[in-house]
């Protein structure tokens, strides 16, 4: 009986990695357009997984049934044109000599003596 019992685990013991490997292997298959998914990952290359109306995901390039907003950094209608709006400098800032009369306390090197 003892030694069925160590047979016994000892087979276990070698079936869990083995299991292991199985299940967690690498399903590099991706996922086509209307096939259920559960992580953009899952799907192919233009695709994305997008909730359905009955809960289940699948994947499509289709996002109007995807709620929210863009983040404004990412909306180009709202983002202003960078060659207008900016200042163009081209190099070194030159040095207008206005002094904004605020002391910050840092002391200029050419000032230091």
């Amino acid at each position: 009986m003892k030694t069925a019992a160590r047979l016994g685990l000892v087979v276990a013991l070698m079936a869990v990695p083995a299991l292991l490997a199985i299940a967690c292997g690498a399903d590099t298959k991706a996922l086509q357009a209307g096939e259920a998914c559960f992580a953009a990952t899952d799907c192919a290359p233009g695709l994305v997984c997008v909730p359905q109306r009955g809960g289940a995901s699948v994947c499509s390039n289709d996002l109007t049934q995807v709620t929210g907003k863009p983040p404004a950094e990412a909306g180009a209608a709202e983002a202003g044109d960078a060659q207008t709006d900016g200042p163009r400098v081209d190099g070194e800032v030159p040095d207008t000599g206005t002094d904004t009369g605020v002391d910050t306390g840092i002391v200029d090197a050419g000032d230091a003596g």
